[in-house]
């Protein structure tokens, strides 16, 4: 009998420890970022943190990109796709730029598409995945067009990936700053690659607001803009989750959310509501920004910017980029959204009226230099993609 009380009372200690330990993993709280407060710069040397691949992108008389190609640009192992918005030419080249395939669909019938909302590549597949409006298009990389993947009435899609080799993770904008419209309170989702088939991630964001801002052009006129304010960017095969009127912003990857931080004041708190959202992930660094949903007296809108480290939990109000040739310093802030990048990495994209320019006033040194001496204006732009190890 003694020896069942003791063992009776070791289970009911080691119960109670492991609730313990549990409860204490589970409250810890997370990180907060103030929206409203100025915090101080931290600076690096970038040469200690990046390596560079200088792409130019092949020119033949079929095969001219124009000033937008960098939007929706996907990049893989071995491929990269992007597109020209306006005319509809999509465009497949290898890794080192030179051309494999294009092709123009457009049209109005049901394999046929108006415009390009965004444009991803499966290179496992060997699919590309176009949004057209109410419609996700999938052709091959040559153009065959393979199926159409129908979005419901009431779902648009306002971001869309390539998110595992069965589902697309896309996010629902439908009746964002409509007046006397609610959208859906779960506006992220999986879309089957195969048949579209719709599943919601479990995080709820009530009272959504979209990405329009309003400017005063006159005391009687007041237009209204669209800007980049991206709820979802990628890295590599994570994503980070940053609904506009959110209050946690999340990390999704293998399946799994993990809530990162959250901010303060509560997104329904402020008046005028700030949105705010994640711009990239590269390595250990977030790098996010606010801006007030007000009229602005000028069209010209400068964003609140905030960098958070992830290992340290820390948090600034920019990197600063130091030279290790020059005393000189700038702002560092990575732009990732409407593009699908490698792991840790980002895309400038140099059109060639540019890179001529830089070149006669000498300003390019290295492989930018030497690429810049052998283009013509009439050239494809060069794609500079940056492999960074932020830690």
């Amino acid at each position: 009998m003694r020896k069942l009380l003791l063992l009776s009372f070791a289970l009911c200690m080691a119960f109670n420890t492991s609730a313990q330990i549990k409860k204490q993993v589970t409250s810890k709280a997370l990180p907060v970022i103030d929206v409203t407060k100025d915090y101080p710069k931290k600076e690096i040397t970038l040469k200690d943190y990046v390596t560079t691949e200088f792409i130019p992108l092949e020119t033949t008389d079929d095969v001219l990109l124009d000033n937008l190609v960098y939007y929706s640009t996907t990049f893989t192992d071995h491929y990269i796709a992007t597109c020209n918005r306006q005319d509809g030419t999509i465009f497949v080249f290898d890794r080192v730029g030179k051309i494999k395939h294009h092709f123009n669909h457009k049209g109005q019938s049901g394999e046929e598409y108006i415009y390009i909302f965004s444009l991803r590549i499966d290179e496992k597949a060997k699919e590309l995945y176009l949004l057209a409006g109410s419609k996700v298009l999938v052709y091959s990389l040559e153009g065959n067009f393979k199926r159409r993947l129908p979005v419901p009435r009431n779902i648009r899609i306002g971001e869309m990936y390539i998110y595992d080799d069965q589902s697309l993770i896309c996010y629902d904008g439908y009746d964002l700053d409509r007046m006397g419209k609610v959208s859906n309170d779960c506006p992220y989702f999986l879309m089957s690659k195969k048949d579209g088939t719709i599943s919601r991630l479990p995080i709820t964001i009530k009272n959504r607001i979209g990405n329009m801002i309003y400017t005063k052009d006159t005391p009687e006129m007041t237009s209204t803009y669209s800007i980049t304010a991206s709820p979802m960017v990628s890295n590599g095969t994570e994503f980070i989750l940053s609904d506009l009127a959110g209050d946690t912003v999340y990390l999704y990857k293998n399946k799994k959310i993990t809530p990162l931080f959250v901010r303060t004041p509560k997104s329904a708190e402020t008046d005028p509501r700030v949105m705010f959202f994640c711009n990239s992930k590269v390595g250990n660094y977030l790098f996010m920004s606010a801006i007030p949903k007000k009229i602005y007296e000028e069209s010209r809108i400068k964003a609140k910017t905030f960098v958070f480290d992830l290992s340290t939990r820390e948090i600034y109000g920019s990197l600063e980029i130091m030279n290790t040739d020059t005393s000189n310093k700038r702002p560092f802030m990575i732009d990732n959204s409407d593009v699908q990048l490698p792991e840790n990495c980002t895309l400038d994209c140099h059109d060639s009226e540019r890179l001529l320019k830089a070149y006669k006033e000498g300003k390019l040194t290295g492989k930018l230099k030497e690429i810049a001496s052998k283009m013509t204006e009439d050239d494809n732009p060069v794609f500079v993609l940056s492999k960074f190890n932020l830690k």
